[in-house]
């Protein structure tokens, strides 16, 4: 199909990931959006189809904004899948204290939250009560409601469990991009797969 872009005629668009380098021309005078993931890629991690793998700390995702919700209620939800159960995995959070940070100890999932930006002063350590099974498909969800600060998690993406409750009203601190994948100040990474396209965060009503 030819498209038309002022006076340039453009034979073909490819806006999926498993086309890549396709258009081999842009005019100068259009401004196009050819990422569909909507995240910054550091280095070279594995993308097919919106499912990343290959985490290191040369290769991960940031978000393109800093994550600043004020007292609104906001949650996370991140698709994830592990290959293994044992040992220790950050997969979503900041690399600093001005946030939270979610991750899987063992065979638990785990959360740390901060509201100074100095230290994990609300949540250290948090776990889950279930037990995290390797290569089964996960949603896991973390919000704050304004009164608690809320993990679930769910094996279909629709019914979600909660699991960690941490009663609280502090506020975490903010100003910081959350990363996809990578360490809390380079510690372990996942060594799992995350399915971007049942990731979103969500602020107030604005998803």
């Amino acid at each position: 199909m030819s498209m038309y872009y002022g006076s340039h005629k453009v034979k073909r668009f490819y806006f999926g990931t498993q086309n890549t380098n396709c258009l081999t021309h842009i005019p100068n005078d259009i401004n196009l959006e050819l990422d569909p993931l909507n995240v910054t890629v550091t280095g070279s991690p594995t993308v097919s189809s919106g499912v990343v793998s290959g985490f290191s700390s040369a290769n991960y995702l940031t978000l393109p904004e800093t994550f600043s919700p004020g007292s609104s209620t906001w949650e996370t939800v991140i698709k994830i899948k592990f290959s293994s159960v044992s040992g220790t995995e950050y997969f979503f959070g900041t690399k600093d204290y001005n946030s939270f940070l979610i991750g899987k100890v063992g065979n638990k999932f785990k959360i740390w939250i901060s509201s100074n930006g100095s230290s994990w002063n609300v949540a250290q350590d948090k776990a889950t009560t279930y037990t995290v099974v390797a290569d089964t498909q996960y949603w896991v969800k973390f919000r704050f409601t304004g009164s608690a600060y809320i993990l679930s998690y769910s094996t279909n993406g629709t019914s979600f469990t909660d699991d960690i409750t941490v009663s609280s009203t502090a506020t975490i601190k903010g100003g910081s991009k959350f990363v996809i994948g990578y360490g809390w100040k380079d510690n372990p990474m996942t060594t799992g797969t995350v399915d971007l396209t049942g990731c979103y965060v969500k602020v107030g009503n604005n998803t």
